[in-house]
């Protein structure tokens, strides 16, 4: 700490500023506002998070394995639940992944943007749950949630 205030002091008196920056380098203004890549953080998020459920359904059923009840009619819906776990987990992870793939501002590094869209596409899967619960008209179309909270989730990135 006695060292970090020295180069502080001499950073003073040489005149370097010391103003925090990203690791791209740019300063803290440049995030102030909305962000102008929501659009482009969105699509793709919703795009691989398609993906990400189809392939989550498919290992849940993968692990749900055959259906060893005596009778034929008993296996009518064995392994729905592990599909849809599958395919909501899925789903979520891609949507993040999804909506972390353009570098935006350039405020966050990759890890960060993942981190931040798994949170907002979780939040999303939550309320789309909520969603579907509460009212069931909407159909699965409350499910362009997840990769919208994806991307709000990244606004400052």
């Amino acid at each position: 700490m006695f060292v970090h205030g020295r180069v502080a002091f001499a950073q003073e008196r040489i005149g370097i500023s010391r103003q925090s920056t990203s690791y791209t380098g740019r300063t803290p203004q440049d995030s102030v506002g909305p962000d102008p890549n929501y659009l482009a953080r969105a699509l793709p998020g919703f795009a691989v998070g398609v993906l990400g459920a189809v392939a989550g359904g498919a290992r849940g059923y993968a692990v749900a394995g055959k259906c060893n009840k005596p009778y034929a009619d008993q296996c009518e819906f064995h392994g729905f639940s592990e599909v849809i776990a599958g395919g909501f987990i899925g789903g979520v992870v891609g949507s993040a992944f999804g909506a972390a793939i353009p570098v935006g501002r350039g405020l966050c590094t990759q890890g960060e943007r993942f981190a931040k869209g798994l949170g907002g596409a979780t939040l999303g899967g939550v309320v789309a749950i909520g969603l579907l619960v509460v009212s069931a008209p909407l159909g699965l179309g409350v499910a362009a949630t997840v990769p919208v909270g994806a991307a709000v989730a990244m606004r400052k990135c």
